[in-house]
């Protein structure tokens, strides 16, 4: 890693930054602007045995015992293909974190989408401190938190606790596609500023390109590829871009 760099983009999971995000770090390489893509929970060896919801959701994806590994060599190639450095952390996800006693804290696919549960709450000082190690940046980029998946909603209370008020929101896609999940994460709707940024025509390729590159979990969020490539082009019409939302001062 450089000892500091102008874009810092904070993924949750092995694809949050890159299906939100990608066409505008495109335009930043571009631009010859360094970038770093930061990944917390990215482990790469998964616990023994797994649990039931765990198990499912290696199926959804079609993966093995070696997910870990899979995952992030596909977020490493469309990291790559957008000129962007990365960095994986050591952390699990929420769906394979267990209790002391090896039971699921999250063992259904709608407790994902619930409050963090108490047990849970150690991450929030080991977040802090990693996320406070990084290196620094002019501008520092954290999930809105569409969706409500608990991973997200970890991620974006911890960077305001460590980056504070120069932190920026992008919006988690597929989630945010949904109606009125990123309205109601900005009311008032006075105490918040949006810019959408424009992506041209290879912006907008190479941010497909980057995102099929997560093959295991294309079928899951969208489908098939044609799928994607149809839902994604609607998506970026209808909001004008990718958009990034901030505080007002």
């Amino acid at each position: 890693m450089r000892p500091s760099y102008d874009f810092l983009y904070l993924s949750p999971h092995l694809d949050d930054v890159v299906l939100s995000c990608a066409g505008q770090i495109r335009c930043r390489v571009r631009e010859e602007k360094s970038v770093l893509v930061y990944t917390a929970m990215a482990a790469e060896k998964l616990p023994a045995p797994l649990q039931p919801n765990a198990t499912r959701f290696l199926m959804l994806c079609r993966l093995g015992v070696d997910a870990g590994r899979v995952r992030r060599e596909e977020d490493t190639r469309a990291c790559a293909r957008l000129g962007a450095e990365w960095k994986h952390d050591d952390l699990l996800e929420a769906i394979f974190r267990y209790d002391d006693g090896g039971r699921e804290l999250y063992p259904t696919h709608e407790s994902l989408f619930g409050p963090v549960q108490e047990k849970d709450e150690a991450l929030v000082g080991i977040l802090a401190e990693r996320f406070a190690a990084l290196p620094p940046a002019s501008a520092v980029f954290a999930p809105l938190g569409a969706g409500g998946h608990v991973d997200h909603q970890l991620v974006r209370r911890v960077a305001e606790q460590v980056f504070g008020a120069t932190l920026a929101y992008y919006e988690d896609y597929p989630y945010a596609a949904r109606p009125g999940v990123v309205q109601r994460l900005t009311q008032p709707r006075r105490e918040w500023a949006v810019a959408a940024i424009r992506l041209d025509a290879e912006a907008r390729r190479a941010r497909q390109e980057a995102i099929l590159e997560y093959g295991s979990q294309l079928p899951m969020l969208f489908g098939n590829r044609v799928a994607f490539q149809w839902k994604d082009r609607w998506y970026l019409w209808r909001r004008g871009g990718e958009r990034i939302w901030r505080h007002r001062a």
